[in-house]
């Protein structure tokens, strides 16, 4: 039988592999060039997001169904304030979550903010596995 812990580290796992999915789709995109850098900013947000909710996942702690990563990251504040600085930086890429997917919707994007995205969901990144690694 598998026990709760085990169950809910196992999901905040999932949750680390489909953000890893979101940042390497990103770099990849990146790296390629062309005119996709909305595509980028868009999934440095997922992968910013679902980080973020592998780390809330971990902690036990619910989300609902959420793209606003300063909401995400309020959740936090009470239980590891100590990283919630670090973290609010990426709430600018919220604006990617879902406004960049559709036409007339979002922000135009260009190689330097898809850069500054890439950067910011690096971040997370590190953040986040920090804190999954030593709880």
């Amino acid at each position: 039988m598998t026990s709760r812990d085990e169950l809910v580290k196992g999901l905040a796992n999932q949750w680390v592999a489909k953000a890893q999915s979101d940042y390497d789709a990103a770099r990849v995109l990146s790296d390629h060039g062309g005119e996709h850098w909305a595509i980028v900013a868009f999934h440095c947000q997922q992968a910013a997001e679902k980080f973020i909710k592998a780390l809330l996942t971990a902690l036990q702690i619910e989300f609902g169904k959420t793209h606003d990563i300063a909401v995400l990251v309020d959740k936090l504040a009470g239980v590891k304030s100590e990283v919630v600085s670090g973290l609010r930086p990426a709430e600018a890429l919220t604006v990617y979550g879902v406004q960049v997917r559709y036409p007339g919707d979002g922000p135009d994007v260009d190689r330097d903010e898809a850069e500054v995205a890439l950067a910011l969901a690096g971040v997370v990144a590190e953040i986040i596995l920090t804190e999954l690694d030593g709880s």
